[in-house]
C-alpha cells in the first residue's frame, strides 16, 4: 500500500489537539444544553415582560410568602442567589423550596434591601436585567441599580422592573 501523503509527528500531534478541542467543546455545549436554569443561568436575555408577568400571576402566592418572610426576618439586607449562596440563612422549608422553584423559573437573585425585596433575572451576556420588585414606597435606582423602567403590576406595591446599565449610563451623563 503506498501512502498518499507524508505528515510530520508535529502535524500529527496537532490533529489530535484539534480532535480533542471539538471533544471538549462537544462536551460543554451538552451540558450547558441539559443544564437547568438554575444549574447554568440564562446566556442571552433576561426573562423578559410578559414572561414575568405570567410568573407574578401564576405564582403571586410564592412570591407574597417569599416577601412576607423576608420582611419578618432579622436582616436589613439580604441576597439570595441561584447558586444557593445566602440561602442558609433562611430557616424555613417552605421558602427555601419557592426559593429554588423561583430559580429554575429563571429568577437568579433574591434580595432584600430595607423595604425593598427584588426577584432578578440577568443574562450573561446582557447588560439588562428585568424582575419583580415588592416596595412599600415606589422603588426608586437607590434601590435598584441602573434602573430605567418600572410598571406597576395589578396588586398594590407589586412592580415588573427593568435596568439596563447602558441606557442608564446614557440618561445620566
Amino acid at each position: 500500500m503506498k501512502r498518499i501523503f507524508k505528515m510530520s509527528l508535529k502535524g500529527k500531534v496537532a490533529i489530535v489537539l484539534v480532535a480533542l478541542v471539538i471533544m471538549v467543546l462537544a462536551a460543554l455545549f451538552l451540558s450547558a444544553r441539559n443544564a437547568t436554569r438554575s444549574e447554568f443561568g440564562r446566556v442571552f436575555s433576561p426573562l423578559n415582560e410578559r414572561q414575568i408577568e405570567r410568573i407574578f400571576n401564576n405564582d403571586f402566592e410564592a412570591l407574597h410568602s417569599i416577601v412576607i418572610y423576608l420582611f419578618n426576618s432579622e436582616y436589613d439586607t439580604l441576597s439570595i442567589n441561584r447558586g444557593e449562596q445566602g440561602i442558609e440563612k433562611i430557616t424555613d422549608a417552605e421558602v427555601i423550596e419557592t426559593i429554588r422553584r423561583l430559580g429554575e423559573r429563571g429568577f437568579q437573585v433574591i434580595a432584600k434591601d430595607r423595604s425593598v425585596i427584588s426577584f432578578n433575572s440577568f443574562a450573561i451576556l446582557s447588560e439588562v436585567s428585568t424582575g419583580i420588585v415588592f416596595s412599600v414606597g415606589r422603588p426608586t435606582g437607590n434601590e435598584i441599580q441602573f434602573l430605567t423602567r418600572l410598571e406597576s403590576f395589578s396588586e398594590p406595591n407589586w412592580y415588573f422592573f427593568e435596568a439596563d446599565f447602558n441606557e442608564w449610563r446614557a440618561r445620566n451623563r
